[in-house]
């Protein structure tokens, strides 16, 4: 019995381990604690664009922003900037919810590396029968959209990893949606893209766009985040804390009878 419980506690902190070792995000923005209405002017955000809608701030306790078309663009600086250094990656993680697409497609979420403009790694949607797809831009090359047709009004985690590649117009992006391993090469991808625009030197932003109503999307954003590691930006195995809470007491009980 002593040998199996040794085991199983040495097994344990390399699970806790390898669901924590994101670094610490330069932007993580949940929303909660905002005052409903518009955004700019709260914490940071700062107008990129005017226009006739307002990105805004919705829902109690949970809250997120919400967005329409032919509206107001909006920016946060990151908390330090990221250099674009070959052989390293920025990755961007959101809880996304597309309630309506139109059939041109328009991007509405991206990162910026000056404040409150040039738009890159940029994130779209686009209606299709049965749905939508989203789809993935540079800064001005074509756009690249997924096959697998999403369901409107369902919410959607989205963990964007965009590659620092060496050399000049050749980074490359993956689009995952609702990943389920903290692993990257563990989950399916919903989209690749390489870029054919030039690469930025650094980047400082993260941006919420609003576009014209006969392209943009209307969606809610939740949970932005962007960082330095795949696992800052994808949510912790939903099993690991049921299973800790259960096995953790059992070791302690354990311990104890010896």
């Amino acid at each position: 019995m002593r040998n199996r419980l040794k085991g199983l506690s040495a097994a344990i902190p390399v699970v806790i381990f390898a669901s924590t070792t994101g670094a610490t995000p330069v932007f993580n923005e949940t929303f909660d604690g905002y005052t409903n209405g518009n955004l700019v002017g709260q914490s940071g955000w700062t107008e990129s664009n005017s226009g006739t809608q307002a990105v805004t701030v919705a829902g109690s306790t949970d809250k997120f922003v919400s967005l329409t078309s032919s509206g107001q663009d909006a920016y946060k600086a990151f908390t330090s900037n990221v250099n674009h250094t070959d052989g390293n990656a920025i990755y961007t993680g959101a809880d996304i919810t597309v309630t309506a697409a139109q059939s041109g497609g328009d991007y509405f979420l991206n990162l910026g590396e000056t404040l409150g403009g040039s738009f890159d790694e940029r994130l779209f949607a686009k209606s299709t029968t049965g749905g939508f797809f989203f789809g993935l831009q540079d800064t001005s090359g074509a756009v690249t959209y997924g096959t697998t047709v999403l369901s409107l009004n369902t919410k959607y985690h989205i963990a964007l990893t965009w590659n620092f590649v060496a050399g000049a117009t050749n980074d490359t992006m993956v689009l995952y949606v609702n990943p389920t391993n903290i692993t990257e090469g563990s989950n399916t991808a919903y989209l690749n893209y390489t870029w054919t625009a030039a690469e930025p030197t650094i980047l400082k932003t993260a941006n919420l766009r609003q576009g014209s109503a006969s392209a943009a999307p209307t969606a809610t954003i939740d949970n932005f985040v962007v960082g330095t590691a795949f696992t800052d930006v994808v949510p912790e195995p939903a099993g690991l804390a049921i299973a800790l809470v259960g096995v953790l007491p059992l070791m302690s009980r354990r311990r104890r009878s010896k």
